[in-house]
């Protein structure tokens, strides 16, 4: 029999007993077939503990803990009504359903969490209305299955212990952070418990190419290879006109080259440093600036696409991407109208952000505008599909980049596991990612549930 899940007051009052011991008010108690004196596990994220009952001559479905209880359970003071669930046959009585947000941000002198503060608070609100407990936590902060976190208290974050999450959502924005001591030794105890965390790292541009490059939508992935030093250009530059160097793991559109081949020579644009920009370079030059790219980071050299344009502006599309269970669903399609100096077309660099379909209803008829944008929408699923499928890392979360070409072909441009949270389109309460990502997390708890 499926447990009976409900929402429950917890109580601030604690129970004055020294042993752990957990207060059922009386009707509970009956509906559950519970009686008072017995011993029942009580489960908070991953720390449970054995604790008898006793019966609260109260109204309504109402818990409280003894201080040992609480304290052990490592329970913050909920001011909502939390989901409770009683498994029978485990005679295991589960509090809330603690999920958490991982990342290296700490809260800042304002108390916030800066550009993702109202993300993370959309975040908490969606659970809270569920009846979850969701925190932010940081990696190094995990220690005898609790952690530290922050949670949102009355309109403040707050920081006290939790016990360690049920699921984790990897928001960790560093590369360098992520490829540490201690997120790696986070992860191996979170595997050891069977604790799942999504996303739980950046996608690196050649890899992506390289599981995708081996599936039949390879036609509509610009060629791309890693660039391991200056010469290896050569041939991509004898076969495409144009060319964009891009790091492995950059992202926002930055520290992107563009060359374009003219005659023997070749023209220069940045898209972080336009004051750079070069008509006229010879090949020699070409290759020393390459030289000088991959000193400081890793580079991949793609073939470059001549792309649809409005009034001399380049646009692509970003796709949101969230799996629901084992399938994936798009929670939101934008387009990203560039400026006309910019080569690329991110928010970060300027770009202006509209609905995808309206910008497409804008320069097609209706008809063929439905019929592109359904094109894209099914070309984003595909690659979703088939990266989540192959990639080693269990991936809930996806912005695709797709491009249509001048003779409105579509291509994907680029795949990321951390989209930006800054602008999600127009929304009255949760940005389109919020419900998806918890119900996400949910389900993922619900396949290991007592």
């Amino acid at each position: 029999m499926k447990p009976k899940i409900q929402k429950a007051e917890i109580l601030p009052e604690e129970l004055k007993q020294t042993k752990a011991a957990v207060g059922i008010s009386a009707g509970l108690l009956i509906d559950r077939g519970l009686k008072e004196g017995q011993s029942v596990i009580v489960k908070a994220g991953h720390r449970s503990i054995s604790a008898e009952i006793q019966s609260l001559n109260v109204p309504g479905v109402k818990l409280c803990f003894s201080r040992s209880a609480r304290q052990f359970l490592c329970l913050p003071h909920f001011e909502y009504p939390v989901s409770i669930e009683y498994c029978e046959t485990e005679n295991t009585l589960v509090i809330s359903t603690f999920l958490a947000i991982v990342t290296n941000q700490s809260l800042q002198k304002d108390q916030t969490f800066g550009p993702m503060d109202k993300f993370f608070r959309e975040m908490g609100l969606y659970s809270r209305m569920k009846g979850y407990t969701l925190y932010i936590a940081c990696p190094q902060d995990c220690s005898d299955q609790k952690i530290q976190g922050v949670w949102e208290n009355a309109g403040q974050w707050e920081e006290t212990d939790m016990p360690l999450a049920e699921a984790f959502y990897n928001r960790i924005h560093s590369r360098r952070l992520e490829r540490g001591a201690a997120f790696s030794e986070f992860t191996k105890q979170l595997a050891e418990q069977g604790i799942p965390i999504f996303n739980g790292s950046f996608l690196a541009k050649h890899d992506v190419h390289a599981i995708l490059s081996n599936e039949p939508i390879s036609s509509y992935i610009p060629a791309t290879i890693p660039l391991y030093r200056p010469e290896s250009i050569l041939p991509f530059l004898n076969e495409y006109p144009v060319l964009f160097l891009k790091p492995t793991f950059g992202s926002q559109g930055r520290n992107i080259c563009k060359l374009t081949k003219k005659g023997t020579d070749f023209s220069v644009e940045h898209s972080t440093h336009p004051h750079e920009n070069r008509g006229s370079v010879s090949l020699d030059e070409v290759l020393r600036l390459i030289r000088k790219l991959c000193q400081k980071q890793a580079y991949i050299v793609q073939e470059g696409i001549y792309l649809f344009e409005d009034e001399g502006k380049k646009f692509d599309f970003r796709f949101l991407l969230h799996r629901e269970q084992e399938d994936w669903k798009v929670s939101s399609s934008t387009a990203r109208l560039g400026d006309q100096n910019q080569i690329v077309s991110n928010i970060a660099q300027g770009a202006e952000m509209i609905k995808a379909l309206n910008l497409l209803t804008s320069l097609f008829d209706r008809s063929e505008a439905y019929q592109l944008y359904q094109e894209l929408k099914e070309l984003a699923l595909a690659a979703a599909r088939l990266l989540s499928g192959k990639h080693p890392s269990l991936l809930g979360e996806l912005g695709i980049d797709l491009a249509l070409d001048r003779e409105k072909k579509p291509w994907i441009i680029e795949i990321n596991s951390k989209p930006s949270k800054k602008y999600e389109g127009e929304y009255e309460r949760y940005r389109p990612s919020v419900k998806p990502i918890i119900e996400y997390m949910k389900y993922l708890t619900s396949k290991k549930s007592p």
